[in-house]
């Protein structure tokens, strides 16, 4: 067993104008290349198109759209018996929810096509604020693929099973033993 001691997760601090950690953390997810204020300075320039644009609170819109892109579910791939590789849906935390609907928000807008990345961020944050665009759509596909949870709830119960039949067996052997 190892003697190392367990590192202490680095909290992430509030931004310095919303004072918002899921704004830090969207900062966070846009950075490339070590250039934290090239990422702050596309991040508040497009809230401050939005701002513009929609006449509300910019905050409030990113906040409906990061709400409208979290996946309820997360896919993860299982290796099975004999080598079988399935995708097995998981409950995920409201962290982790976040985190992925911040990528999918992300990533979606880097495909986009306009001009520069401030308007392709700002508009797909509007598109996940109107339920629309390629990470609300990203989402439903997760969500589709729902199926696969009751799948999962026999595969864990069926090794449940063979454990307990085990551990019988094992008993057996024991009291036959003395």
């Amino acid at each position: 067993m190892s003697t190392r001691k367990l590192q202490k997760r680095k909290i992430l601090p509030n931004d310095s104008i919303y004072n918002s950690l899921l704004v830090s953390q969207t900062i966070n997810k846009i950075l490339s290349k070590g250039k934290k204020n090239i990422a702050r300075y596309i991040f508040y320039k497009s809230m401050q198109n939005i701002e513009k644009i929609k006449n509300e609170n910019p905050l409030d819109i990113f906040k409906k759209a990061v709400d409208n892109a979290t996946p309820s579910i997360e896919l993860r791939t299982q290796k099975r018996k004999k080598g079988q590789i399935s995708k097995i849906s998981i409950k995920t935390k409201l962290e982790r929810r976040n985190k992925i609907a911040l990528k999918f928000i992300i990533n979606s807008a880097k495909k986009r096509s306009e001009k520069n990345i401030i308007q392709k961020l700002q508009g797909e944050i509007l598109d996940a604020y109107n339920n629309t665009g390629a990470a609300v759509q990203k989402k439903e596909e997760i969500e589709k693929s729902k199926s696969p949870v009751n799948n999962n709830k026999k595969f864990i119960s069926k090794n449940k099973k063979s454990k307990n039949k085990k551990q019988k067996k094992r008993l057996k052997r024991k009291k036959n033993i003395y």
